[in-house]
């Protein structure tokens, strides 16, 4: 209750002292940078007039007595007066506390009283009739001069923002009527509420700063309060439009000063969280049997075998020696092994299987009777092991002759229907049937009752798959699939609309095969089981300069994202001059002269040379085919950043499981290639962190005004983009050869200031200076010399006959070869973990990355493994360049390389930046013609 002031009951407690009091409770210190919302009801107005020496029976009376004196005894000159004083104080320095917050607090305590609506949670009725009465105004309507508080709540707000936040943060909105909406909206949004909001930002994956927008917020929070029972989500879901769009509006401006730690609200775990180092880890091991269609695709042969599903973060390679595997075969985080029909004992006993030197263990506790049913709930079209026996449902029965006669009289006694089939790699020595387990008293089971648990079957949806962009969100071209499990011939409703019929009762549902086409939220519905997603394609791109925090390069102090260099390039040599048939070529610490072929013309603004002559075939119109890399694109443009995992994941889905690794690697290559994507590796695992660029754009070596677009985009924002080209700029599309890399979105201008113009209007950033970018990049990049001195050393790892496989690169054959000797080595292992050592000449053992590694070995020897003729640089493949050398090359065609003969062919590459890159390389150039 506070301090209680000892008050004559007889002495007149004024307006003076109602307004203070409240001041405090609502601006004092345990609120600043807070948001405030002045609530004000009969029981707050009892609780601080005990504060002013009140009981409960004088604090109201007292407080709206006071009120009416404010109007100096003239109740309907009440708010004249608020407003006449109120800007006096506001134009005159605005000292101590507003005047006016006891007048507002009245208005919202008439909110307050209106005849409430249980079942919606707030207040309805006539707002002026309760005004009148707490004011003891005769008549009816709105009183006199009522309006001008809204003048009132606009110096209160624009008070706690000029004093940043010290006194707190009003949320202050018309919410329904005018100037009524202004008390009201006080009333909306109480602090159980907000509890409830800061637990949907944590939800939606939401950070302090991010811009989001309202009709995007909207689809959220539909969705996030679908599942939830409170009087937030019934107000929400009244279908009164002003109340959800008041509770938007409160909803933003809560964001809006949401500091991400708010009232004990935990967050769920970072969106990007730490890799957890690879420890021993322990997996029962399970049944399923299997329809062998290989064999006979009309009559499938049943076969049974063991599987394991792991962690999602137990992501191995593809390329396991079959001898780790003891005999499994792995694929997307399953293992799976064959029972071998001269073994057939195996399944009755308790055993394990150790695998990758004891990191994986697998249990199978063994026994002479299994329970069998669909593996739908779980995304598996087999039969799994369960210790759950569902009532209702069919089930395969496997059992050991041990217990035949015991299982055959239990069917026949609970009048099972049942049928025998046969599993064709066990012997006879194990028995199978398939039987209907009705939904009746079960029977005689109490052999059952130690192992098995008999339970009613439940209804269940559950999504797998797809892409997922949020939570419960989808893209609409990657929808999950669903899978059910329900009653035999239940009615399935998607939007209250009768859809399908499932006969026996589960399936799963590929939503692709329902071809939905708008995006908005769909409700799978079946008898009292209903799920809620959101499935849309009109995303915003929401990645801008301002939230992005770029990675620190190994590069110098290079700050770089994308194509956008954040540093100063005066403080960088230019790395290339020309003199007649001589070229200059300077770093930080060297320079030397080079003849120049009289065969080599290619500058970088040839004047022979257009647009259409840098090596890319444009579409002749914008296309409207999405590839599953650009999907994919999309898919991590809107989630931002995120884990290997959730990379791996979009992979699988756009292009299949089968060679994830290989196919993961390409993805990510040209990604980082492009600037596209960032990706920051793992500690010496395979995995990566990875981060979406921010828009920007490269200038291009063409004597044409031309740019190619990079980093983060969606549909919807380059739709916009082209919208506002038109008539100004020309938006150019090139389909790319590789399937693993974006579409390639030039622009081109009638003059280069037509160009710059138009990207100021925009959040674009780039560099536009003398040169073009590919150049300003590589006068910024170190020397493959500066890697090598800034590389650590780096002991040999332990166990490398058990734990690691080493391989040496092999020269001639440009590949790693197992135990090969060479002084640069990698050491892997069988979870993904590897490490790039190098031994210099004076016996100190480096750790590098391989690209720069297989280089700086190719440099000693002197190996030329580039090619050059005009404007096409080749380079030899199993020869990667470093991540931003890529980047120079790629930006001056706005695509990745082709390869052909054995080469990566880089196109529209400048003679000038040709030569200056291999001479930071340390490596000689061959000519051709």
């Amino acid at each position: 209750m506070g301090t209680k002031i000892t008050t004559n009951e007889n002495s007149l407690i004024n307006y003076d002292s109602w307004n203070q009091v409240l001041c405090e409770h609502f601006f004092g210190k345990n609120n600043e940078n807070n948001i405030v919302y002045l609530y004000v009801n009969e029981n707050l107005v009892k609780r601080l007039g005990y504060k002013l020496g009140l009981n409960e029976n004088q604090a109201m009376p007292s407080f709206c007595k006071s009120v009416r004196s404010y109007g100096r005894n003239e109740p309907d000159m009440v708010f004249d007066k608020a407003f006449i004083w109120g800007r006096k104080w506001y134009n005159q320095g605005q000292i101590g506390f507003p005047p006016f917050i006891g007048v507002l607090a009245l208005t919202v305590l008439a909110a307050t009283k209106m005849k409430g609506n249980r079942k919606i949670g707030i207040g309805a009725g006539n707002y002026y009739l309760r005004l009148r009465n707490l004011l003891e105004l005769n008549g009816e309507g709105k009183p006199l001069y009522f309006e001008k508080t809204k003048t009132l709540w606009f110096y209160l707000t624009q008070w706690q923002k000029e004093n940043k936040g010290r006194f707190g943060f009003t949320n202050v909105f018309r919410y329904g009527q005018a100037y009524i909406g202004y008390p009201m909206s006080q009333c909306l949004i109480k602090d159980a509420d907000r509890q409830i909001l800061y637990e949907f930002f944590y939800w939606a994956g939401l950070r302090p700063g991010l811009k989001v927008q309202a009709n995007a917020i909207k689809e959220q929070l539909e969705l996030f309060l679908s599942t939830k029972v409170n009087r937030l989500s019934r107000l929400f879901f009244n279908k009164n439009k002003g109340i959800q769009e008041g509770i938007i509006q409160a909803l933003l401006f809560e964001y809006q000063n949401w500091n991400g730690t708010n009232n004990n609200v935990e967050p769920q775990g970072s969106l990007v969280e730490k890799h957890e180092k690879n420890k021993p880890k322990k997996y029962n091991l399970f049944l399923r049997i299997d329809e062998d269609k290989q064999s006979n695709f009309f009559n499938p042969k049943l076969k049974l075998g063991f599987f394991a599903i792991v962690d999602e973060d137990t992501v191995l390679e593809e390329s396991i020696e079959k001898k780790e595997l003891e005999g499994f075969m792995y694929n997307n985080n399953t293992f799976y092994k064959e029972v071998n029909s001269n073994q057939n004992h195996i399944i009755a006993d308790k055993h394990s299987y150790s695998l990758f030197n004891s990191q994986l263990e697998f249990v199978f506790k063994g026994g002479n009777l299994f329970f069998f049913n669909r593996g739908t709930d779980i995304g598996i079209n087999a039969w799994i092991n369960r210790e759950s026996v569902v009532k209702g449902k069919d089930h395969l029965v496997l059992f050991s002759s041990e217990v035949e006669k015991e299982i055959r009289s239990w069917v026949d006694l609970n009048g099972f229907l049942n049928k025998e089939i046969s599993i064709s790699n066990l012997s006879s020595f194990w028995k199978c049937l398939i039987i209907k387990i009705h939904e009746k008293e079960i029977i005689g089971s109490q052999f059952l009752e130690n192992h098995f648990v008999f339970t009613q079957a439940q209804d269940k949806i559950s999504l797998k798959d797809g892409l997922k962009v949020g939570n419960m969100e989808w893209l609409l071209d990657a929808p999950p699939q669903v899978s059910i499990v329900t009653s035999p011939k239940t009615t399935i409703y998607i939007n209250d609309v009768p859809v399908f019929s499932l006969i026996d009762g589960e399936d799963t549902i590929n939503f692709r095969n329902l071809h939905l086409i708008e995006s908005k939220i769909y409700k799978i519905r079946f008898n009292d089981t209903e799920k809620t997603i959101l499935l849309k394609n009109n995303h915003e791109n929401l990645i801008t300069f301002s939230d992005f925090k770029p990675k620190e390069y190994s590069d110098g102090n290079l700050k770089i994202a994308g194509t956008y260099i954040y540093d100063s390039l005066e403080d960088y040599p230019r790395p290339y001059k020309q003199r007649g048939y001589k070229a200059f070529l300077s770093t930080k610490d060297t320079n030397t002269t080079k003849v120049i072929p009289k065969f080599i013309n290619a500058m970088p603004f040839n004047i022979n040379r257009s647009y259409k002559d840098i090596g890319v075939t444009f579409s002749g119109n914008v296309t409207t085919v999405v590839r599953p890399i650009d999907l994919f694109f999309e898919y991590l443009t809107i989630r931002k950043e995120g884990n290997w995992e959730s990379f791996l994941k979009g992979v699988k889905w756009c292009f299949g499981s089968q060679n994830i690794g290989l196919t993961s690697y390409k993805v990510r290559q040209k990604l980082s290639q492009l600037g596209f994507v960032e990706f920051i590796r793992d500690g010496d695992s395979n995995k990566y962190f990875w981060n979406v660029i921010p828009m920007s754009i490269a200038v291009m070596p063409s004597n044409d005004p031309l740019v190619y677009l990079t980093g983060g985009r969606t549909r919807e924002s380059i739709d916009q983009l082209k919208n506002l080209t038109e008539g100004k700029i020309k938006l150019l599309q090139a389909i790319p050869l590789s399937q693993y890399e974006p579409l390639s979105i030039y622009l081109l201008g009638s003059t280069v200031e037509s160009l710059k113009e138009f990207f100021n209007t925009l959040s674009i950033n780039f560099n536009w200076g003398l040169d073009y970018f590919s150049y300003d990049l590589l006068r910024c990049l170190p020397t493959l010399n500066d890697y090598i001195s800034n590389a650590r050393e780096y002991p040999e790892p332990r166990g490398t006959n058990t734990y690691w496989v080493v391989k040496g690169w092999d020269l001639f054959s440009h590949s790693w070869i197992k135990d090969k000797d060479s002084p640069l080595k990698i050491y892997a292992n069988s979870f993904g973990q590897y490490i790039c050592l190098y031994k210099t000449s004076n016996n100190k053992t480096i750790k590098l990355e391989r690209a720069i590694g297989k280089l700086y070995l190719a440099q000693q020897q002197r190996q030329r493994s580039l090619q050059y003729k005009n404007y096409e640089l080749k380079v030899k493949q199993g020869y990667e360049l470093p991540e931003l050398y890529e980047r120079v090359l790629t930006s001056c065609v706005g695509q990745c390389p082709i390869e052909s003969n054995g080469y990566r062919v880089y196109r529209n590459v400048p003679h000038e930046v040709a030569l200056s890159l291999a001479y930071k390389l340390g490596i000689e150039i061959n000519y051709n013609k």
